[in-house]
């Protein structure tokens, strides 16, 4: 990290993976705790809540002190210290082993905020629905290179309007669709699995999509049924045309123009399927939304 990206942090100020510290005080543990039972995140030491860069002492003894306040997290966690300027960059992995915990006890990162919680309740919120962030989880035993769909990626690409300039691998990291593992190897997420993969139900057996037209509102007699087994964004295209071809359609005519329009306006429907399908939210919206 150069000087000028830490002063750009700076400014930014802290958010849900950045953490300010001015000194090593008792809460630094505490931060370490929560972000290694989180998502991972930075903390610096040096650079005080307002983001001002006041530094700190860098010494070894410094970095010791540093050191033997992690070796209080339970279970053991490395992380990586790097030193910029006058100011300590502590990197805190997600960890592979979660709940962690200090001397102090659990913590759980929130927002910008760290909180303290019991081990059942952290054990609790990560097993309810929607507290983990199913799309972060990596998938350990699947291949990068030999699953990944060119066509898919290239189709996403040209949906979502980003640019070639920034290589696949780059992307696909900063999309949190694939991480490197402690061997450095690429491994995708279940968020790069669902859009990316070659046969995503082979991997999440829940993948597909299935579109049924009921007679009446009893759900005995089905009409049409379709199951799409394709990537995420296959799947929505393909579901947004079964709803297109059983919808109602009429037409309006402005001079020589004929304009269709569905019982559902189409920003609508598109809304609707985004939402039955799945809570990858970010990714979706930039495809297929405003």
């Amino acid at each position: 990290m150069t000087i000028d990206e830490l002063k750009d942090i700076a400014l930014q100020g802290e958010g849900y993976k950045i953490e300010f510290k001015e000194i090593s005080e008792k809460t630094f543990v505490e931060e370490v705790t929560a972000f290694a039972n989180a998502s991972g995140g930075r903390i610096f030491l040096g650079i005080a809540d307002d983001g001002k860069i006041k530094g700190v002492d860098t010494s070894n003894a410094s970095r010791s002190k540093i050191q033997d306040a992690i070796s209080q997290v339970k279970p053991s966690i490395s992380v990586d210290i790097e030193i910029v300027d006058n100011v300590f960059v502590i990197h805190v992995p997600e960890g592979k082993d979660k709940p962690y915990a200090c001397s102090k006890g659990f913590y759980l990162r929130m927002g910008a905020n760290s909180q303290k919680l019991e081990r059942d309740d952290i054990i609790e919120f990560f097993q309810s629905e929607g507290k983990i962030r199913f799309d972060e989880i990596v998938i350990r035993t699947v291949d990068f290179q030999d699953n990944l769909d060119s066509k898919a990626y290239n189709h996403f690409i040209k949906r979502s309007g980003i640019s070639h300039v920034i290589g696949q691998e780059d992307l696909l990291l900063n999309l949190d669709c694939i991480k490197r593992d402690h061997e450095e190897h690429l491994r995708y997420t279940n968020a790069g699995v669902l859009f990316f993969t070659k046969n995503p139900i082979e991997i999440i057996k829940h993948a597909s999509v299935v579109c049924a037209l009921y007679k009446g509102t009893d759900k005995i007699t089905i009409l049409d049924r379709k199951a799409f087994v394709g990537n995420l964004i296959a799947n929505i295209e393909d579901a947004f045309l079964f709803l297109q071809k059983h919808l109602n359609l009429r037409y309006e005519f402005e001079g020589l123009r004929r304009i269709e329009i569905l019982d559902i306006p189409e920003i609508a429907l598109r809304e609707a399927i985004v939402n039955a399908v799945c809570q990858i939210r970010n990714l979706i919206r930039k495809v297929f939304l405003l």
